[in-house]
C-alpha cells in the first residue's frame, strides 16, 4: 500500500474469521470499519455512539411495552402491522447508527496541496483534510464531512450526505409509528 492511500491512523486490527482481517481506523473522533475503496469506508461509529444506543434502548423498551400491553385487544393483522413498523423502525435506526456520513478521508499531503491548485477544493484548517464546498468540518466530530447537515446526538453522529436519505427515512417512519399507536 502506498502512501497516498494509507490512513493516517491504524491502531487495531479486527478479525471476523482466520482468513479475513479487516482494519479499523479513526478519523477525528469517528472509528471508522469495512473499507470500500481507499478513501471511502462503509461503517463509521461517531463519538456519542452511547446516545444513540440509549435512544435505541428507548424506543425498543417503548415499543415492547406498548406491544404486550394492548396485544390482547388486537387482532392479528393489527399485531403483525405493528411488528413490521417497530422492526423497520429499529433497523433504519441501527442503519443510521452504523452508516458512514460521509467523512472525508484524509490522504497524501503532497496530493491534496495538488488538488487545491487544480480543482475548486481547498485544505481544511482543522483536520487538513481536502475538502469541496458541500463539505463542512464538524467540530463535535474533528472531521470534515461530504453535504454536512448537521450534528445529531440521537444517532451519534452527523448527518451528511451519506446518511441523510436514511436519516430522512428514519424521521418519515418514527412519527408514523407513533400515530399507527395512537389510533389502535
Amino acid at each position: 500500500m502506498n502512501q497516498s492511500t494509507a490512513p493516517l491512523q491504524n491502531d487495531t486490527t479486527t478479525s471476523f474469521d482466520a482468513n479475513y482481517k479487516q482494519p479499523a481506523y479513526n478519523f477525528g473522533r469517528y472509528r471508522v470499519f469495512w473499507q470500500v475503496n481507499p478513501h471511502k469506508y462503509l461503517i463509521a461509529i461517531g463519538p456519542h455512539w452511547y446516545l444513540s444506543i440509549l435512544g435505541q434502548l428507548i424506543v425498543l423498551t417503548a415499543g415492547s411495552v406498548i406491544l404486550y400491553g394492548i396485544r390482547h385487544h388486537m387482532s392479528a393483522l393489527m399485531v403483525t402491522l405493528y411488528l413490521v413498523f417497530f422492526a423497520a423502525v429499529m433497523l433504519v435506526y441501527a442503519a443510521i447508527f452504523l452508516y458512514n456520513p460521509g467523512i472525508k478521508v484524509h490522504g497524501d499531503f503532497a496530493a491534496r496541496l495538488a488538488d487545491t491548485e487544480t480543482n475548486a477544493a481547498y485544505v481544511c484548517r482543522q483536520c487538513l483534510t481536502t475538502r469541496e464546498d458541500n463539505a463542512l468540518h464538524c467540530v463535535d466530530c474533528g472531521v470534515c464531512i461530504e453535504g454536512y447537515d448537521h450534528h445529531c446526538i440521537w444517532i451519534g453522529k452527523c448527518v451528511g450526505a451519506g446518511n441523510l436519505t436514511l436519516f430522512y427515512v428514519f424521521v418519515a417512519i418514527l412519527p408514523s409509528f407513533m400515530m399507527y399507536i395512537l389510533f389502535l
